[in-house]
């Protein structure tokens, strides 16, 4: 799998749903055992064993993080990019249920899970072994998102 954006974030964008400047970016981990990416998809929590919500890593010291360092960018005349300048860094991670975090996934916090539209699915620099270590997770160098 690579990493690929939702079709709800793509409406939200164009209609304005979705405000990647004011509103609250969250990324959150997950096992791919649990959850299947589908582009699909709209929300952190829809219910059902399949859903974000359920694949999401339970334990020591794991929490989903908020983009604290968000940023546009121009790099030519053809693209426009969206990121975070910040690094994202899980302290002393784990261990976890279950004990691999397989993909990141970015949302918009709503303030609960059913309302939280999903943004981008990320499985690139993954897995990543949760055992007590430091986790570190830097973007890509072009950014987390390119609009060209």
């Amino acid at each position: 799998m690579a990493d690929a954006a939702y079709n709800i974030a793509r409406l939200g964008l164009l209609d304005g749903t979705l405000d990647l400047t004011n509103d609250t970016i969250v990324v959150m981990l997950v096992d791919t055992a649990t959850y299947t990416f589908d582009e699909g998809d709209n929300y952190v929590d829809d219910g059902t064993a399949n859903d974000p919500a359920s694949a999401e890593l339970t334990g020591a010291n794991y929490v989903r993080k908020t983009l604290a360092a968000k940023a546009f960018t121009e790099p030519d005349a053809t693209k426009a990019r969206f990121d975070d300048t910040g690094t994202i860094t899980w302290t002393a991670l784990g261990p976890c249920t279950p004990g691999t975090a397989d993909a990141a996934i970015l949302f918009k916090d709503a303030g609960s899970d059913g309302e939280s539209i999903l943004i981008g699915y990320f499985d690139t620099g993954f897995p990543i072994i949760t055992n007590g270590s430091d986790v570190v997770f830097d973007w890509n160098a072009s950014g987390i998102f390119e609009l060209s």
